[in-house]
């Protein structure tokens, strides 16, 4: 996703902007932030390559013996935000802009907290954010499902009132929908293709 962004910016103004991609604290070519004594993260694991609950003992004792001393807390969004900023000093730019896609938005508003007149322009895209009264307001990845159904509902509910939407997903969109799942997680891709008439209905 960032590669097309940035292809598309320089498409339309060649040569006008110097583009630096960098890597959060313990992901990408930064000191990596994982559960390696246990395996947590191995396909043959409880949760396959994702870390669920019942792993979180064994990875924090990881963590506990590859970061002593609460080295842990070197991997924060406020130091990654000032690797931003360390990075623009060292390059030597007075002023930078900022983009920021997804968590990128988090981590971009973490860094205009600390250092507030730096950036010349801030674009975020896909907001994730920690601001809101209360925690139902905020886009958090642990009630990530719930608000991104809200957004599917009402998809749905636009289909239901397209003749051409209608004609693909029957009268109940959000019903079949949800068949869908069912179907999917109890017989696979086959009975679920089947119910759509095969990948042909959908290529008008």
């Amino acid at each position: 996703l960032h590669a097309i962004v940035f292809d598309r910016l320089e498409q339309k103004s060649p040569g006008a902007f110097e583009v630096y991609v960098t890597d959060h604290r313990g992901v990408g070519r930064s000191t990596r932030l994982g559960c390696r004594r246990s395996q947590a993260e191995t396909p043959g694991s409880q949760g396959g390559i994702e870390i669920v609950p019942e792993e979180y003992p064994g990875c924090l004792r990881d963590l506990a013996l590859d970061f002593p001393d609460g080295w842990s807390r070197a991997f924060s969004v406020d130091n990654a935000a000032h690797d931003i900023h360390f990075l623009a000093e060292r390059l030597r730019r007075q002023s930078i802009d900022v983009y920021g896609i997804s968590y990128g938005t988090y981590w971009a508003g973490r860094y205009l907290r600390l250092h507030p007149h730096h950036a010349r322009a801030v674009v975020l895209d896909g907001v994730v954010s920690a601001s809101g009264a209360v925690l139902e307001q905020r886009l958090t990845f642990e009630r990530w499902d719930l608000k991104l159904d809200r957004v599917g509902a009402s998809v749905l509910e636009r289909c239901a009132g397209d003749s051409f939407c209608r004609s693909k997903l029957g009268p109940d969109p959000k019903g079949f929908a949800l068949d869908t799942f069912r179907h999917l997680a109890e017989g696979g891709c086959e009975s679920s293709l089947a119910r759509l008439g095969g990948l042909s209905g959908f290529r008008k």
